[in-house]
């Protein structure tokens, strides 16, 4: 039957077939009201999908969309169309199997937005997410890992932790659960180096001890199916202890040979744990094969499997007999990632995981060829030129001196970043993007890798240090001062 708008109005009714179709396509793509009118124009397959065509009529308007949605809510028929759906797909064999994905995404609102009582809504709230503040509510999703098909759906505030909705996105039956961090509440921090290692950088992690700092590294090895090599840097540690050194052989028929025993650098993954606790001749020993993923001992050159990626660790405590990194060494480091305390909320959850079964062990989803096909990728993305205009001025703004030169820079830096910093924003944007699930970087994608790009290259001057000034407070003083452009 004819649903709005109505005859008489100028406009053609539209038929409960395609609104239904419509309303299908909303859900099936998470579109809001006018996203789905403008996906109708943009799309052939989804105008034909509705049976639209725009040569006879106009699309249907985001007014119409939302009046038949919210027939559909009133009625409870969303809920029994997409049960039928349901069952359809279980006699098609599409039935939910033991495995569950969890998935949550903040629904943004104007800080305005009231209700039907004309209030404010108590279950919208303010929640940060990365350097931006949203207002809303946030969805929760379960879905099956099998099918992909969504079974439960659950709303809070938008300031709710996604791991306080996760009982509710169950079924019941599962053996296995995936989320979208290796362990709870260091997202970001795992969204970084995902980037470093899909942007074929390497990271240096700053963090207190019992963070989980080698756990996060050796679940990442074990989810990308590469080899993984630890080593713990200690003050009697030596370079060939890293590269590994030649042996005399003696041959079963009496000869003797030099033969080369690889050391721990021969790995995919290699975690140089408490980095800062060797002389800087060992930290040499780590800089070419950052640089040209090789190796050379005794004039012979053995390079290193691809991909290769180098998380070094450093404790910010027990300063004593420690070896600050080389500027040359740090500048070889794509970011500086921090790893902080956990909310109480998120060390609650830890505790009660890890001590109440032991963990599951983690299945590889890629594979280094895959990693390497990563690189390709993300370099292919395309980024304005204005964009990496704004990355370089961010860089050229840190260094003292200058002609644009900022004055807190000039008083409070004594070195800043070069050229590779501008480099790995624009990199580390596009990978970003792509995690994103955008086909283009951005200036949000530089901003947010600003930090931890920056932080290591930047050098407070004892201006800086007498008033207490960070290298983070320095960073965010550059974002206020450098203008972006309108992207």
């Amino acid at each position: 039957e004819p649903v709005y708008p109505k005859p008489g109005n100028g406009r053609q009714p539209v038929g409960l077939e395609r609104m239904l179709r419509i309303y299908f396509l909303q859900h099936w793509f998470n579109l809001s009201d006018p996203a789905v009118e403008e996906a109708l124009y943009d799309s052939n397959a989804m105008r034909a999908f509705v049976g639209v065509d725009l040569g006879r009529e106009p699309v249907p308007d985001e007014t119409t969309v939302c009046k038949f949605r919210h027939l559909t809510e009133s009625h409870e028929l969303g809920r029994a169309l997409f049960e039928q759906v349901a069952r359809h797909l279980q006699a098609q064999g599409l039935t939910v199997t033991g495995g569950t994905i969890v998935d949550a995404t903040i629904i943004n609102a104007p800080s305005s937005t009231k209700n039907q009582s004309g209030e404010r809504d108590p279950e919208m709230k303010q929640t940060r997410k990365g350097n931006q503040w949203t207002f809303g509510m946030k969805a929760h999703i379960g879905v099956d890992s099998k099918t992909k098909l969504i079974h439960s759906v659950a709303a809070t505030p938008a300031n709710v932790h996604d791991s306080q909705a996760l009982a509710h996105l169950l079924h019941g039956a599962e053996t296995r659960v995936w989320g979208d961090s290796a362990y709870v509440g260091q997202t970001e921090v795992i969204e970084q180096l995902l980037i470093s290692l899909f942007a074929g950088g390497h990271c240096l992690i700053t963090g207190a001890p019992g963070l989980a700092k080698t756990l996060l590294v050796r679940s990442i090895a074990q989810i990308f199916h590469l080899k993984f090599s630890r080593i713990q840097f200690t003050p009697d540690l030596m370079p060939a202890d890293i590269t590994g050194t030649e042996i005399l052989e003696q041959s079963p028929d009496g000869h003797r040979r030099m033969q080369f025993v690889k050391g721990p650098i021969f790995g995919n993954v290699i975690l140089a744990d408490e980095i800062n606790r060797t002389p800087p001749k060992t930290q040499a020993a780590l800089l070419e094969a950052m640089q040209e993923h090789q190796v050379t001992v005794a004039g012979v050159r053995y390079p290193l499997e691809e991909p290769f990626f180098v998380l070094a660790t450093q404790n910010p405590i027990e300063m004593e007999g420690t070896y600050p990194l080389p500027e040359a060494q740090l500048d070889r480091f794509m970011f500086n990632v921090l790893i902080d305390y956990l909310p109480e909320d998120d060390e609650v959850a830890v505790v009660q995981q890890t001590t109440s079964r032991r963990p599951e062990p983690i299945e590889p989803l890629f594979t280094g060829d895959d990693v390497r096909s990563f690189h390709e990728v993300v370099q292919k993305v395309p980024i304005a030129e204005d964009v990496v205009r704004y990355a370089v001025r961010l860089a050229a703004a840190s260094r003292p001196g200058q002609t644009n030169s900022p004055d807190f820079i000039n008083e409070w830096v004594s070195w800043g970043a070069g050229t590779r910093a501008a480099q790995y924003m624009v990199l580390g944007a596009k990978a970003r993007a792509l995690l994103h699930g955008r086909s283009h970087a951005s200036v949000e994608d530089i901003c947010a890798l600003v930090a931890p790009t920056l932080r290591h290259r930047v050098l407070v001057g004892y201006r800086a240090e007498a008033e207490g000034i960070s290298v983070d407070h320095v960073i965010g003083r550059l974002l206020e001062t450098v203008v972006s452009p309108n992207s």
